[in-house]
């Protein structure tokens, strides 16, 4: 009787929790489905072309939303495309980040070769690399993050040292 009781009792604990999962699943496919589907690339990606961020002869190889900056309260996201075009010998990259404004509107524009954008820290955006192979504003400045203030407009180049990193990054 009461290996009986203790089975049922393992039944019902698993029904709820497969219930309790089921509805966490859902809710989160309802909350994000762009995510989820990778509409949301499509979205990003009729934005930037009616933008005409391609040049004509070149490939989309790669489209994501890095992250999203918070400048002055309001969001700006971050976008990464890999393109690329052929030489007639070999394919090249002519990758950019761009940062678009709610709109999905462009507000820069940035082509880098190894500077890949990695994450946002409010209105710092991190990149892999500690040189930049690109000028901003007449410039080719040192550094591994953009700051970007006055809505998005203005960037400044900055250098982080590991340890100055925001708290929530741990290198092992």
């Amino acid at each position: 009787m009461k290996s009986s009781i203790k089975f049922l009792l393992l039944l019902i604990s698993i029904f709820a929790t497969e219930l309790v999962l089921a509805e966490i699943t859902t809710a989160a496919e309802r909350q994000k489905p762009s995510l989820l589907n990778n509409s949301y690339k499509v979205v990003i990606y009729k934005a930037l072309v009616e933008q005409k961020a391609f040049h004509m002869g070149r490939t989309l190889a790669n489209i994501s939303h890095v992250c999203n900056l918070v400048i002055d309260g309001k969001k700006f996201p971050v976008i990464d495309a890999d393109v690329i075009y052929s030489t007639g010998v070999n394919l090249r990259g002519a990758d950019f980040m761009a940062i678009l404004n709610d709109d999905l509107k462009i507000l820069h524009q940035i082509p880098y070769a190894k500077e890949k954008p990695i994450f946002c820290y409010d209105n710092i955006l991190f990149l892999n690399s500690p040189k930049f192979d690109f000028n901003i504003d007449g410039l080719m400045p040192l550094g591994n993050a953009l700051l970007f203030s006055n809505m998005g407009k203005d960037i400044a180049v900055i250098r982080y040292a590991p340890e100055q990193y925001p708290k929530h990054i741990q290198f092992q």
